[in-house]
């Protein structure tokens, strides 16, 4: 491409990404200024009724009550049981000091032995077996654990079934042996403990947490995405201007019109009123500010997201006067 075309290119584009990175900010900061004022008011109900509760901490409850349905949410996808079994054995688990991390990893490879069982693998039909769990069991992955308990319980000395625990929990069966050892008819009725305190989520609000916390991830990347679209179109014109300075290292008479014609490039862009110097310190500053927007929209911090805005607008203001 000739010099000229590159100058016309590059003063279109940058004289674009000016406008471009002025309307995704107003466009984003407008998003969040709606989503803080309606956690807002909702904070302002709560005040009323006596709750006490800030915009940011009302925040920071929604968005842990959304990740503890989406952890809920994905474990009932790989281990087929329902959300209130999960969560109720989840809570009795912790209350045997059992993380939840041992009892999914734990409860995964149970539902896989099942899985390889109805499936006629010998080994997992086996290991089934020594629990007294057939092959074609309708039991929810919840409720083989119970009855796996029943077992743990009846033998009194787990060290002689630890092989087989070790088949159908994994390495996970260690951290569970306290669980496992109280027996399924404890392991229920603890487990009602959470639901009469008003503990279990219905499986709606799972579904809903997970698919609220997908929204939030997409805004995110929606955010993140912005400094592909804006900057992304001058990475191809800068390699073909590069290119054509490349060109010419070894021929000084070619390098020093090459030099002037970049000098003219530049010249031109002045002319019709891009500021070079605001768009180039721009852009760094814009690209690392929507990530960071990001970040804050991901954990609801919307005086965050504003606060960053802001800065970012400083930020562009003193790159225009002093450039």
């Amino acid at each position: 491409m000739a010099i000229a075309t590159l100058t016309i290119d590059l003063v279109a584009k940058l004289a674009s990404l000016e406008r471009d990175m002025g309307k995704a900010a107003q466009i984003a900061e407008k998003n969040a200024r709606r989503m803080d004022q309606a956690f807002s008011a909702v904070g302002k109900t709560l005040a009323t009724l006596g709750a006490g509760l800030s915009v940011g901490a009302f925040a920071g409850l929604v968005r842990s009550l959304a990740d503890a349905g989406d952890e809920i949410q994905k474990l009932r996808l790989r281990t087929g049981a329902t959300a209130e079994e999960l969560q109720k054995l989840r809570y009795v688990a912790e209350l045997n000091d059992a993380s939840n991390e041992d009892l999914s990893n734990g409860l995964i490879k149970l539902n896989r032995v099942m899985g390889d069982a109805k499936n006629g693998v010998q080994q997992a039909v086996e290991a089934m077996a020594r629990f007294g769990i057939a092959p074609d069991t309708t039991l929810s992955t919840v409720e083989a654990f119970e009855q796996i308990a029943d077992r743990v319980k009846a033998t009194g000395d787990e060290t002689k079934i630890a092989s087989a625990l070790n088949d159908v929990f994994g390495r996970s069966f260690a951290s569970l042996l306290p669980t496992l050892k109280s027996g399924g008819d404890e392991i229920r009725k603890t487990g009602n403990e959470l639901e009469r305190m008003g503990g279990v989520m219905s499986g709606e609000l799972v579904d809903a947490s997970a698919a609220f916390n997908d929204n939030l991830t997409r805004l995110s990347r929606k955010l993140e995405a912005l400094k592909l679209e804006i900057v992304g179109p001058l990475i191809p014109l800068f390699l073909e201007l590069t290119n054509a300075l490349a060109s010419t290292t070894d021929k000084s008479d070619e390098l020093s019109t090459s030099g002037q014609a970049l000098k003219t490039i530049f010249e031109t862009i002045a002319v019709v009123g891009v500021n070079v110097a605001y768009v180039f310190n721009a852009v760094g500053k814009e690209i690392g500010g929507i990530v960071a927007q990001a970040n804050a929209l991901a954990h609801l911090d919307f005086k965050g997201f504003s606060a960053i805005g802001a800065a970012m607008r400083e930020d562009a203001e003193k790159a225009r006067k002093g450039s």
